[in-house]
Protein backbone atom coordinates (compact mmCIF):
# COMPACT_ATOMS: atom_id res chain seq x y z
CA UNK A 1 0.00 0.00 0.00
CA UNK A 2 2.86 2.34 0.76
CA UNK A 3 4.34 2.08 -2.74
CA UNK A 4 0.93 2.84 -4.32
CA UNK A 5 0.58 6.05 -2.31
CA UNK A 6 4.15 7.12 -3.07
CA UNK A 7 3.65 6.51 -6.80
CA UNK A 8 0.44 8.57 -6.76
CA UNK A 9 2.15 11.48 -4.99
CA UNK A 10 5.05 11.42 -7.46
CA UNK A 11 2.71 11.44 -10.47
CA UNK A 12 0.52 14.24 -9.04
CA UNK A 13 3.56 16.40 -8.23
CA UNK A 14 4.98 15.85 -11.69
CA UNK A 15 1.69 16.77 -13.37
CA UNK A 16 1.45 20.04 -11.41
CA UNK A 17 5.08 20.92 -12.19
CA UNK A 18 4.56 20.19 -15.91
CA UNK A 19 1.44 22.38 -16.06
CA UNK A 20 3.35 25.26 -14.45
CA UNK A 21 6.17 24.87 -16.99
CA UNK A 22 3.67 25.08 -19.87
CA UNK A 23 2.06 28.19 -18.43
CA UNK A 24 5.47 29.84 -17.92
CA UNK A 25 6.75 29.06 -21.45
CA UNK A 26 5.35 32.23 -23.09
CA UNK A 27 7.04 34.38 -20.43
CA UNK A 28 10.43 32.79 -21.16
CA UNK A 29 10.24 33.07 -24.97
CA UNK A 30 12.69 35.33 -26.84
CA UNK A 31 11.15 38.57 -28.12
CA UNK A 32 11.62 37.42 -31.74
CA UNK A 33 9.37 34.42 -31.08
CA UNK A 34 6.73 36.03 -28.88
CA UNK A 35 4.58 37.28 -31.77
CA UNK A 36 1.63 35.00 -31.06
CA UNK A 37 0.61 32.42 -28.50
CA UNK A 38 -1.91 29.56 -28.50
CA UNK A 39 -3.36 27.89 -25.44
CA UNK A 40 -5.43 24.73 -25.94
CA UNK A 41 -7.30 21.96 -24.18
CA UNK A 42 -7.84 18.78 -26.20
CA UNK A 43 -9.58 15.43 -26.05
CA UNK A 44 -8.64 12.43 -28.14
CA UNK A 45 -9.35 8.84 -29.10
CA UNK A 46 -6.21 6.79 -28.35
CA UNK A 47 -5.59 3.55 -30.28
CA UNK A 48 -2.66 1.47 -28.95
CA UNK A 49 -0.67 -0.71 -31.33
CA UNK A 50 -0.82 -3.92 -29.24
CA UNK A 51 -4.00 -5.51 -30.62
CA UNK A 52 -5.21 -6.88 -27.28
CA UNK A 53 -5.41 -3.37 -25.76
CA UNK A 54 -8.69 -1.45 -26.07
CA UNK A 55 -8.93 2.12 -27.38
CA UNK A 56 -9.95 4.82 -24.94
CA UNK A 57 -10.22 8.57 -24.37
CA UNK A 58 -7.13 10.75 -23.90
CA UNK A 59 -6.94 14.41 -22.93
CA UNK A 60 -4.44 17.16 -22.25
CA UNK A 61 -3.20 20.74 -22.48
CA UNK A 62 -1.08 22.40 -25.16
CA UNK A 63 0.77 25.73 -25.29
CA UNK A 64 2.48 27.13 -28.40
CA UNK A 65 4.51 30.25 -29.15
CA UNK A 66 4.58 31.42 -32.78
CA UNK A 67 6.85 33.49 -34.99
CA UNK A 68 5.35 35.99 -37.45
CA UNK A 69 5.59 33.36 -40.24
CA UNK A 70 3.45 30.95 -38.17
CA UNK A 71 6.23 28.51 -37.19
CA UNK A 72 5.60 27.47 -33.61
CA UNK A 73 7.21 25.69 -30.71
CA UNK A 74 5.85 24.76 -27.32
CA UNK A 75 4.85 21.98 -25.01
CA UNK A 76 2.07 19.60 -24.18
CA UNK A 77 1.00 17.37 -21.33
CA UNK A 78 -1.45 14.51 -21.85
CA UNK A 79 -2.96 11.52 -20.09
CA UNK A 80 -4.46 8.22 -21.19
CA UNK A 81 -5.68 5.12 -19.35
CA UNK A 82 -6.07 1.82 -21.23
CA UNK A 83 -6.93 -1.79 -20.48
CA UNK A 84 -6.91 -5.06 -22.36
CA UNK A 85 -7.20 -8.81 -22.09
CA UNK A 86 -5.65 -11.65 -24.06
CA UNK A 87 -6.19 -15.43 -23.92
CA UNK A 88 -3.80 -18.12 -25.07
CA UNK A 89 -4.64 -21.75 -24.44
CA UNK A 90 -5.80 -21.98 -20.84
CA UNK A 91 -4.09 -18.75 -19.74
CA UNK A 92 -5.76 -15.32 -19.61
CA UNK A 93 -3.83 -12.10 -19.08
CA UNK A 94 -5.27 -8.67 -18.31
CA UNK A 95 -3.48 -5.32 -18.31
CA UNK A 96 -4.34 -1.84 -17.02
CA UNK A 97 -1.94 0.82 -18.34
CA UNK A 98 -2.00 4.57 -17.80
CA UNK A 99 0.52 7.21 -18.81
CA UNK A 100 1.31 10.90 -18.48
CA UNK A 101 3.05 12.42 -21.50
CA UNK A 102 5.27 15.50 -21.50
CA UNK A 103 6.22 16.57 -25.04
CA UNK A 104 8.10 19.45 -26.62
CA UNK A 105 6.64 20.30 -30.04
CA UNK A 106 7.43 22.04 -33.31
CA UNK A 107 4.46 23.10 -35.47
CA UNK A 108 5.08 23.80 -39.18
CA UNK A 109 2.13 25.52 -40.94
CA UNK A 110 1.35 25.00 -44.63
CA UNK A 111 0.23 28.24 -46.29
CA UNK A 112 -0.99 31.47 -44.75
CA UNK A 113 -4.77 31.15 -44.72
CA UNK A 114 -6.46 33.06 -41.92
CA UNK A 115 -9.44 30.70 -41.51
CA UNK A 116 -8.05 27.18 -42.01
CA UNK A 117 -4.34 26.52 -41.39
CA UNK A 118 -3.06 22.95 -42.00
CA UNK A 119 0.18 22.05 -40.25
CA UNK A 120 2.60 19.24 -39.49
CA UNK A 121 3.61 18.73 -35.85
CA UNK A 122 6.70 16.89 -34.60
CA UNK A 123 7.69 16.31 -31.00
CA UNK A 124 9.74 14.36 -28.49
CA UNK A 125 9.34 13.86 -24.79
CA UNK A 126 8.83 11.37 -21.99
CA UNK A 127 6.03 8.97 -21.09
CA UNK A 128 5.59 8.20 -17.39
CA UNK A 129 3.61 4.95 -17.25
CA UNK A 130 2.02 2.78 -14.59
CA UNK A 131 1.09 -0.86 -15.18
CA UNK A 132 -1.13 -3.32 -13.32
CA UNK A 133 -1.45 -6.85 -14.73
CA UNK A 134 -2.83 -10.26 -13.82
CA UNK A 135 -2.28 -13.68 -15.39
CA UNK A 136 -4.78 -16.44 -14.61
CA UNK A 137 -4.43 -20.12 -15.46
CA UNK A 138 -5.60 -23.55 -14.36
CA UNK A 139 -3.26 -23.66 -11.39
CA UNK A 140 -3.75 -20.12 -10.05
CA UNK A 141 -3.02 -16.48 -10.81
CA UNK A 142 -0.17 -13.98 -10.60
CA UNK A 143 -0.68 -10.22 -10.05
CA UNK A 144 1.71 -7.33 -10.64
CA UNK A 145 0.54 -3.99 -9.20
CA UNK A 146 1.81 -0.43 -9.50
CA UNK A 147 4.78 -1.11 -11.78
CA UNK A 148 6.15 2.32 -12.83
CA UNK A 149 8.29 3.02 -15.88
CA UNK A 150 9.61 5.90 -17.99
CA UNK A 151 10.17 5.88 -21.75
CA UNK A 152 11.46 8.32 -24.33
CA UNK A 153 8.72 8.95 -26.89
CA UNK A 154 8.45 10.67 -30.26
CA UNK A 155 5.39 11.78 -32.21
CA UNK A 156 4.44 13.12 -35.63
CA UNK A 157 1.05 14.34 -36.80
CA UNK A 158 -1.07 16.48 -39.07
CA UNK A 159 -3.89 18.84 -38.13
CA UNK A 160 -5.96 21.79 -39.30
CA UNK A 161 -6.51 24.91 -37.21
CA UNK A 162 -10.03 26.22 -37.90
CA UNK A 163 -10.33 29.84 -36.76
CA UNK A 164 -13.56 30.83 -34.97
CA UNK A 165 -13.92 34.60 -34.66
CA UNK A 166 -10.99 36.75 -33.52
CA UNK A 167 -9.41 34.60 -30.82
CA UNK A 168 -10.79 31.04 -30.70
CA UNK A 169 -10.16 27.96 -32.85
CA UNK A 170 -10.83 24.24 -33.26
CA UNK A 171 -8.00 21.87 -34.19
CA UNK A 172 -8.86 18.39 -35.49
CA UNK A 173 -5.65 16.35 -35.81
CA UNK A 174 -4.21 12.86 -36.05
CA UNK A 175 -0.80 11.62 -34.91
CA UNK A 176 1.32 8.55 -34.32
CA UNK A 177 3.50 7.92 -31.26
CA UNK A 178 6.59 5.73 -30.83
CA UNK A 179 8.00 4.46 -27.52
CA UNK A 180 11.67 3.63 -27.02
CA UNK A 181 10.81 1.17 -24.22
CA UNK A 182 8.76 -1.01 -26.56
CA UNK A 183 11.25 -1.23 -29.40
CA UNK A 184 10.22 -2.76 -32.68
CA UNK A 185 7.76 -1.03 -35.00
CA UNK A 186 4.85 -0.47 -32.58
CA UNK A 187 3.14 2.86 -33.25
CA UNK A 188 0.13 4.11 -31.31
CA UNK A 189 -2.41 6.29 -33.16
CA UNK A 190 -4.39 9.18 -31.68
CA UNK A 191 -7.20 11.30 -33.12
CA UNK A 192 -7.59 14.68 -31.43
CA UNK A 193 -10.02 17.57 -31.26
CA UNK A 194 -8.56 20.65 -29.61
CA UNK A 195 -10.32 23.85 -28.53
CA UNK A 196 -8.01 26.80 -28.08
CA UNK A 197 -7.48 30.53 -27.85
CA UNK A 198 -4.89 32.77 -29.45
CA UNK A 199 -3.28 35.63 -27.52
Amino acid sequence: MRSIRAGGVRRSSFLVLSALMLLAAPLLAPAAWAQGKDGEIWIGSYHPDPSFMDSDISFGLRSMIRRPDGLGFGGEIGYVSLSGEATSGGVTGSVDWDAFFVDFLFDIPLGHSKKAVPSFTFGTGLAFANLDSEVEGRIGSIEVDDLDGTSFTAQAGFGIKLVLGDHFYLRPAARIRWFEARGGDDLDTEYILGFGRTF
